[in-house]
């Protein structure tokens, strides 16, 4: 059915059964849908969770999605990112560490995001404390000396093969955060334990969604918010230009065949993977 390079793609999570992962349609169309974000193919290369088109299997009722079994195999091809190399810890863990971040001082709600939820959602300050929605901190390196405290110099955090999804050591051995702007939604198991946390950002950058099915190699990024874009062929630039937001334009070499097209960046992301030292 075509080839997907895996740095257009993003690790969700890995199933604990098979260690195989999940892995996010983040700048690659999902082949079910036509849509970027949210959608998954599985690292076997013949299944698709889809959450925009329906199917005899659902995947999961609480992010409705649904199972596709593809009639050919869709090669991954490439490796992801570092960032990828650490698995969380267990949920009871995290859930201790997330109650953390949710409490402290660096991350209570912002005004803007009380009026957003206000206005937009109709819920309550009542509720948003309740729920344990916070604001993603201006200092996050702060934040992170707060919630791990004497834990974040401690073998297992430093050395281990487990971690936070979100934290990470800097070049200079120091814990800190992502840096993001936004809300920090959390998301609960069964047992009511916060277990990661679903992001609103402020203001999305443009991304680049790459259809390379049929032009393996085919990538590009923004170069410079919030348009220049470079485009590459195997790791080298073939173009470099301004775009549309919006805008979609066909690359060839040859019998192959891609398209790159310019698009506002997800308002919301999920955040479930765990990074590797000097992230």
């Amino acid at each position: 059915m075509g080839v997907i390079d895996k740095r257009s793609l993003r690790l969700a999570f890995r199933d604990k059964r098979s260690g195989k992962g999940w892995f996010e349609f983040y700048r690659q169309p999902c082949v079910i849908c036509g849509h970027v974000g949210n959608c998954m193919i599985f690292e076997d290369q013949k299944t698709v969770v889809c959450t925009r088109q329906a199917s005899d299997i659902v995947f999961s009722k609480e992010n409705l999605s649904y199972v596709h079994r593809l009639d050919g195999e869709i090669k991954l091809t490439g490796k992801t990112d570092i960032h990828t190399s650490r698995k969380k810890f267990d949920d009871h863990i995290l859930s201790h560490f997330f109650y953390e971040l949710i409490k402290d001082s660096t991350t209570k709600i912002k005004p803007e995001h009380i009026e957003h939820f206000a206005e937009k959602r109709g819920i309550s300050e009542e509720t948003i404390a309740i729920r344990g929605y916070c604001s993603y901190p201006e200092k996050p390196w702060e934040t992170a000396k707060n919630v791990l405290g004497q834990f974040g110099s401690h073998d297992t955090f430093l050395k281990g093969s487990q971690g936070i999804p979100g934290f990470y050591l800097d070049q200079y051995n120091n814990w800190t955060m992502v840096r993001h702007d936004g809300i920090l939604i959390p998301y609960r198991d069964r047992f009511n334990q916060v277990i990661g946390f679903q992001i609103r950002y402020d203001n999305p950058p443009n991304m680049v969604a790459v259809d390379a099915l049929n032009y393996p190699g085919l990538q590009a990024k923004v170069k410079q918010q919030p348009n220049l874009v470079q485009v590459f062929d195997n790791g080298v630039v073939i173009a470099e230009l301004e775009m549309k937001l919006n805008q979609r334009l066909e690359f060839k070499s040859g019998d192959k065949r891609g398209f790159v097209q310019l698009k506002k960046g997800q308002r919301y992301m999920w955040r479930v993977r765990c990074f590797s030292i000097n992230a």
